[in-house]
Parts: C-alpha cells; structure tokens; sequence
C-alpha cells in the first residue's frame, strides 16, 4: 500500500496487530464494500466473521482483547475494544491500552461511527 507524503515522513506507530484473516481477495472486497461503497447487507456476515476469529459477544457488545506492539517506543502493551450499536444507529468504538505505571487502563479511542447516505 502506498502511503502518502506525510505518513511516509512519520513512523508508523503501530508495528502489528491481529486481524481476522489477508487483507486480499475475497476478504478485502468485502470490507471495500462496506467501506466505500456504503453495501450495509455485508456489515453482519462481517461482524460474525469478527467474532469468530477474534472476539466475543456480551451484552450486544463486541469485545476484542489482546497485545498491540508499537514501533516507536519499542514496546507490548495489552489492549483491548469494544463495538456497540447505538439506538441512533451510530456505532460506539472504545480502545484501551494499559499502562503500567498507573495499573490502570487508559482511553486510546472513543467515538462514534455513523453511516454516511
């Protein structure tokens, strides 16, 4: 993938993540559908393929949890998320990362996603 001038300026912050399979073929097409092509049909098969792989469902809550590994600095910390559908439609995306020095985990993200008509 090709990355624009200022990206190509800065490290890139996160060295490896999880996913839930090659980001090719079939799979690819599908997440370009629902990205940028507005297909909603192919959101839940998605999901489910999600929780499958890497996740679980509790409450109406998808929630993912595991390792990120940063480039700069070189570290692991545990990280975790949570997606859950809004009665507005919107779709609440929360990740935390754990930070040692407070035993505490600290907010990473929180927003909101909606579907752009």
């Amino acid at each position: 993938m090709t990355r624009c001038a200022r990206c190509r300026r800065s490290a890139r912050p996160i060295a490896r993540a999880r996913a839930i399979g090659a980001y090719d073929g079939a799979l690819r097409a599908i997440i370009h559908a629902l990205k940028y092509d507005g297909r909603r049909t192919v959101a839940r098969p998605l999901a489910a393929l999600m929780l499958l792989r890497a996740g679980t469902l509790v409450d109406g809550v998808m929630r993912m949890e595991g390792t990120v590994e940063y480039v700069e600095p070189n570290r692991v910390v545990a990280f975790r998320g949570s997606w859950k559908r809004n009665d507005d439609g919107r779709v609440r995306q929360r990740l935390e990362e754990f930070d040692l020095g407070a035993q505490a985990w600290v907010v990473w993200f929180d927003g909101f996603y909606r579907h752009l008509d």
